[in-house]
């Protein structure tokens, strides 16, 4: 998006618990979703002030949002330290790299210690989401080598890097 402007809602407190995943609530029509592509489960960048989060996207229909706003999950306003009506600037989401790992391991890739360690550095900074995170597991059950199983032990017990 060249015109930044358009990419700042206002903030709306949804008093909505979402456990430890930030998630946040847009209009079906809403601008910013139209002009970026974002769609109901897109992860986005959220930024306010010196605060930054990445959040999940539930798209809303209706009126329970006013045209220019945000609806944010307690979670997502408490990362944020927003109240109603503060603007939110909203970018796209970063990649991570430690996902194409998973996507690896989904295709029957055997994974090396590094990569193991980099999947659980960003897991444990809480980058991945719900459905990120049971991708990861969901493979881990199925296919672990003894030597991935000894790799994922030892990532697990080193001392978090953020």
């Amino acid at each position: 998006m060249s015109d930044n402007s358009q990419s700042i809602l206002s903030a709306r407190r949804l008093e909505i618990d979402t456990l430890d995943e930030p998630v946040v609530y847009m209009r079906w029509d809403c601008h910013v979703c139209r002009a970026e592509g974002f769609r109901a489960r897109s992860r986005i960048a959220l930024h306010h002030g010196e605060r930054s989060a990445i959040a999940t996207i539930n798209v809303v229909h209706g009126e329970r949002l006013r045209a220019g706003e945000i609806g944010l999950s307690v979670e997502a306003a408490r990362q944020l330290a927003a109240g109603n009506g503060d603007p939110i600037r909203i970018s796209h989401a970063p990649t991570l790299a430690s996902f194409s790992h998973v996507r690896a391991k989904i295709y029957g890739e055997t994974l090396e210690e590094e990569q193991l360690t980099a999947v659980i550095s960003d897991i444990a900074a809480r980058r991945y989401s719900d459905v990120q995170l049971t991708a990861f597991v969901t493979t881990c059950a199925q296919r672990l080598s003894q030597r991935e199983i000894t790799a994922l032990t030892r990532a697990l017990w080193l001392p978090a890097s953020d």
